[in-house]
């Protein structure tokens, strides 16, 4: 497997999982270790995200 590669769309079934843009993961880290520092980071710091559907969801139970 290398680095980046999707192994959820491998699995049988397909799994559910969360795309967390791993692209922009680095800021969030660059974040972390300024809060570990004792840097100040004022304001709310949120990780855009989304649910990708697969297979192996099901309809909720209150759905049925």
């Amino acid at each position: 497997m290398k680095p980046g590669e999707n192994t959820a769309v491998g699995c049988r079934p397909p799994l559910t999982s969360v795309d967390m843009a791993p692209e922009k993961l680095g800021t969030a880290a660059e974040l972390l270790l300024a809060a570990i520092n004792g840097e100040p980071a004022p304001g709310r710091h949120t990780r855009p995200c989304r649910l990708v559907a697969r297979e192996s969801t099901a309809i909720p139970i209150s759905g049925r």
